[in-house]
């Protein structure tokens, strides 16, 4: 079933086409659907649509959730929010080893996610290089991204990679 997006634009052509030949090939178009070509759009057909499918989130831990549930690993989420919050604290000084950023850039740590919110993997930062803070990731594929003492030169290039 094509969408009503599509059956309006061929209610339309059918009406004022560009040429005889697209109102008659717009007209034949609609009698194969069996929709008659001046019949009127019901408005609240589109918010009917939009509800049939079950509207999901993605978590940042990659799965897939249903809007109004939790994530099945939120247990671990809050965990680590709260293993963050305890090793960094407003005001710390941080070196950040993230992708986007030079090796070991210093920092200071600016604020935490807000408990309510999905950013359980993130914090608030204002790095020395910038005027304004950034929010960015904590954890990134080779382990945590922030550290109170700079990394080695090794160390640090694992998360550059």
């Amino acid at each position: 079933m094509p969408s009503q997006r599509r059956i309006e634009a061929l209610r339309n052509l059918a009406e004022r086409p560009g040429t005889s030949h697209e109102g008659a090939l717009a007209r034949e178009k609609l009698k194969r659907l069996n929709i008659k070509p001046d019949a009127k759009v019901e408005h609240h057909s589109a918010f009917i649509d939009l509800h049939r499918w079950p509207l999901v989130w993605q978590c940042e831990c990659g799965k897939i959730v249903k809007i109004g549930e939790k994530c099945d690993q939120h247990v671990r989420h809050e965990g680590m929010r709260m293993q963050t919050a305890v090793r960094f604290k407003k005001g710390d000084r941080v070196f950040y080893n993230g992708w986007a950023y030079k090796m070991n850039c210093p920092a200071t740590v600016v604020g935490m996610p807000k408990p309510d919110t999905n950013n359980w993997g993130w914090i608030r930062l204002k790095f020395d290089h910038l005027k304004q803070a950034r929010n960015v990731p904590i954890f990134w594929k080779g382990g945590c991204n922030l550290s109170h003492q700079p990394l080695s030169d090794e160390e640090a290039e694992r998360f550059h990679s």
